[in-house]
């Protein structure tokens, strides 16, 4: 997986398994109803990483005992114009998927948010 920021500041995210490409460079970004959408103008503040392998029982279900096992990656960035909001994207890729949630932290020019898209 990586996570590229070109010359505007727009941020993407492509996969490859094996060399080959799963997801093309995808836009990362976020457009509200009320506020200016974050999608240009981000510098990366900070990346981690983590990796996953437990398992929990179900009550019911196919399976009782389900394995949780991945990789996360959480890259936060910041606009560098603007408002100056900040936003994490977290990745977690697991043997059959790859899933991304967007956070924000509390934050001046940002205390909730009405998500368009």
């Amino acid at each position: 997986m990586t996570v590229a920021i070109d010359g505007d500041g727009r941020a993407t995210y492509a996969i490859a398994r094996r060399g080959k490409p799963v997801i093309r460079p995808s836009a990362l970004g976020f457009l509200f109803t009320d506020s200016r959408k974050i999608d240009r103008a981000l510098a990366l503040v900070s990346t981690s990483q983590a990796k996953s392998d437990t398992s929990w029982t179900q009550p019911f279900g196919e399976w009782k005992t389900i394995r949780d096992n991945y990789n996360e990656l959480i890259v936060r960035l910041r606009e560098t114009k603007n408002l100056n909001r900040e936003m994490a994207v977290t990745f977690r890729i697991f043997d059959d998927g790859v899933g991304l949630r967007y956070s924000f932290p509390d934050q001046p020019d940002l205390h909730h948010a009405n998500i368009a898209e």
